[in-house]
């Protein structure tokens, strides 16, 4: 018997095809009803999960469900097969790796370790794929004290930095002015011995950095800057002299930390093993060579992703051949 997601897949290809779906609205009804009544993994099967996949309300979906609906059954049915259908092909996706320490992770966790422990400012900066934001998740996860906010270009601002540490606080503020935005955080935090770090923190203005390192002045938390190369860049010095807007917190770090070099065959190996656990030694040197090109752990990642997607459920090991047609698609 065909799975739920299977038979949409097929309703919708003849759809798409202009062929004639017969009983289908009759069909989707029947297999969405069994969705929702299955035990599966990831996500809970509700309504409210296949709302967001289709555009309809959760209440159209249970009036489609049953039967009652009184507009356009066929269309619903389309966007529910479609739903279906998708979840079938993310199905072939592989999960994301897991966190691995390597040499740099370990640098990242001591840099983290040591700003919360002694309440300091470090600054961690490099090229991407260097396994900066997963290590600063997998802290977060298990330290819950540590308060994440990650800066891009729509939070980069004095303002909108306030702002989003307030709302991830869940803090009221009274009044509408920045003043009114700090002293609610000094409340919260002074003494609290937490600490803040700010992911992709280049996007920062020199404005927003130097809040920072008032709210770290004030209320005594750690404080991590965690980014490219051009975080530290602004607080180098320019004639001997460091440029005026970042003189404080350079001050102030105790740790500082530059992440370079290319990663080793054997940390290349345990990264790519969790997304395709068959591949062989080739298969590990070519991605070892794609690791050394790029300096970075996620070009590995889009290869093993797209050969993932390729190989699985057809029983068959990834090859040399298949990486390379994915360094075709995705380097």
């Amino acid at each position: 018997m065909a799975t739920p997601k299977a038979a949409a897949a097929d309703w919708l290809t003849r759809v798409e095809l202009g062929l004639d779906g017969g009983d289908q609205v009759g069909e989707i009804q029947t297999r969405l009803r069994a969705w929702l009544a299955e035990e599966g993994p990831g996500a809970p099967r509700t309504l409210t999960a296949v709302a967001k996949g289709t555009g309809y309300s959760p209440p159209v979906l249970s009036q489609f469900a049953s039967g009652q609906y009184p507009g356009s059954n066929e269309a619903v049915a389309r966007r529910v097969a479609e739903f279906f259908a998708n979840e079938e092909r993310r199905a072939l996706h592989p999960p994301d790796p897991s966190y691995r320490e390597n040499r740099f992770t370990r640098v990242i966790w001591k840099g983290l370790r040591h700003a919360h422990d002694s309440q300091d400012v470090a600054v961690i900066y490099g090229d991407p794929g260097k396994g900066k934001t997963v290590t600063i998740r997998k802290y977060v996860l298990e330290h819950p004290t540590a308060i994440l906010l990650t800066a891009n270009p729509t939070i980069r601002s004095d303002r909108a930095v306030l702002e989003e540490l307030c709302a991830i606080l869940r803090q009221r503020v009274k009044g509408d002015a920045s003043r009114d935005f700090v002293t609610a955080l000094v409340v919260t935090l002074k003494g609290s011995r937490r600490l803040l770090i700010l992911d992709e923190a280049q996007h920062l203005t020199a404005a927003a950095v130097n809040v920072l390192r008032a709210l770290h002045d004030e209320t005594g938390i750690g404080l991590v800057l965690c980014g490219n190369e051009e975080v530290w860049q602004r607080m180098e010095t320019k004639g001997g002299v460091v440029r005026a807007p970042f003189a404080q917190l350079r001050d102030r770090v105790g740790y500082r930390r530059y992440l370079k070099g290319a990663f080793v065959r054997d940390e290349v190996k345990d990264y790519a093993i969790q997304i395709l656990p068959g591949l062989d030694r080739q298969g590990v040197d070519y991605l070892h060579l794609q690791a050394e090109r790029t300096g970075s752990l996620r070009i590995v990642q889009k290869h093993c992703v797209w050969v993932a997607k390729k190989v699985n459920g057809t029983g068959r090991a990834p090859t040399l051949e298949d990486l390379q047609q994915a360094t075709g698609v995705v380097a």
